[in-house]
């Protein structure tokens, strides 16, 4: 129901604002006293062509904005959903005109194309003129009027449901051909990185501690001098292991004087202790180093190989193994290729099967209320002082395919010149 209009700078309007309540309203005047462009501007909010001639002489641009209430129409509302343009029951359509001659059209607040406001006029508003082309003479319009009378709105929305689904897979499919070739050569890119990356023979435990171990490796001399050196320090002797056992025996005698002594003595002999714990410890230490089976020419040859699949991923060496999972999983995501597209084909005909059930279904009901309505609008025109006229509902197959609201168009058929 239109709810308000306003009307800014049209023509000789300079600003008009007009409210109206539910039930019919009449606006009525002298000739020239803007009737007309009242209805100007209420064309112009249901998306008309406009003419930089109706901006008010003198002004940059005319404003027209008109307020519908669509809380009870559930197809406006549908149509607001499904372009994103809802507000909780209303509707506000303003239209903007430049005395250059460009115009823009807004939905709610948000800038629409012209083409989306004058489908949405349509369903608002039923505008009948002298000589005009009425509603009732559209195809669309004539279906929505057999479906509104048969109560197929439910029906027609489930089957619409499963157009969008269909349309929307196809488009995937679509895309997913379009791209193939990029997708061929993601697929050797990443099956060639992922045989580099196995071939390497990655394991976590050595990508962990091969840096640590090259390092060791590498300094392997040095460290063996200064551990040997320390060894001999402990060892000698006149060495600290020596020299803390003579202490320890010394103070030990002591001890049996004076049992103060005692904490004393508890630590020289946990020092002498601890002294030979690390001749063992550094012993070990030499014996493992000088055993180990990878010389540092081995190791540095192994790092360089790591380093340089590193520099290639972009990561740290600990991270390799990662990323040759995420390759992996990247490989796996795109590897159907052409069975991708096969599996998705064969869900696009379920799709298509589960249609035409529901279509088919549609189009027996809506022609038995074809021939329902026929007859009653036949009877009607006879009472109307139209005898012999005949009404008729055609149903005209479309195209094998998917379609949004059924298998067929809706066509009026009239006899005698009463009709049309």
């Amino acid at each position: 129901m239109l709810s308000q209009l306003s009307v800014k700078n049209l023509a000789v309007v300079e600003k008009l604002d007009l409210s109206f309540e539910s039930g019919m309203s009449a606006v009525t005047g002298e000739t020239g006293a803007g009737k007309s462009i009242l209805l100007q501007a209420l064309s112009l909010v249901l998306g008309v062509r406009a003419d930089s001639n109706l901006v008010r002489y003198g002004k940059d641009k005319a404003d027209v904005s008109a307020a519908f209430s669509v809380i009870n129409n559930k197809t406006v509302q549908d149509f607001l959903i499904e372009h994103s343009l809802e507000d909780d029951g209303e509707c506000i359509l303003r239209r903007v005109i430049s005395s250059d001659g460009r115009s823009k059209a807004f939905i709610n607040g948000s800038a629409t194309p012209l083409s989306i406001m004058r489908t949405l006029g349509d369903l608002l508003i039923d505008m009948h003129g002298q000589n005009e082309h009425q509603l009732l003479l559209r195809a669309d319009q004539q279906l929505l009027l057999l479906d509104g009378f048969a109560q197929l709105e439910d029906d027609k929305n489930a089957i619409n449901a499963i157009v969008r689904e269909y349309k929307n897979l196809n488009d995937k499919i679509k895309q997913l051909a379009d791209n193939q070739d990029i997708i061929e050569q993601q697929q050797a890119l990443y099956t060639h990185q992922l045989e580099e990356l196995d071939d390497a023979m990655l394991n976590q435990a050595e990508l962990d501690t091969i840096e640590a171990d090259f390092k060791i490796s590498a300094n392997a001399q040095l460290i063996v001098e200064k551990v040997s050196n320390v060894l001999s320090q402990l060892e000698a002797e006149s060495g600290v292991n020596s020299q803390l056992l003579t202490l320890n025996t010394q103070l030990s005698e002591a001890l049996e004087i004076d049992e103060k002594l005692q904490t004393g003595f508890d630590l020289i002999n946990s020092a002498q202790l601890q002294s030979q714990e690390a001749i063992y410890e550094l012993t070990q230490y030499l014996s493992k180093l000088s055993s180990d089976d990878q010389s540092a020419e081995e190791i540095e040859e192994r790092i360089s190989e790591l380093y340089g699949l590193a520099r290639k991923h972009n990561c740290q060496i600990e991270a390799l193994l990662t990323v040759r999972d995420q390759i992996e999983q990247k490989l796996n995501e795109i590897g159907g290729g052409a069975g991708s597209i096969e599996q998705m084909n064969q869900q696009l005909n379920s799709i298509a099967e589960r249609y035409q059930i529901k279509a088919q279904a549609l189009s027996k009901y809506r022609a038995k209320k074809a021939q329902v309505l026929s007859q009653l609008v036949t009877d009607a025109m006879q009472e109307l002082g139209m005898p012999g006229s005949e009404f008729k509902v055609g149903l005209d197959q479309k195209n094998d395919g998917v379609h949004l609201n059924g298998n067929e168009n809706v066509d009026f058929l009239g006899k005698k010149k009463y009709f049309y």
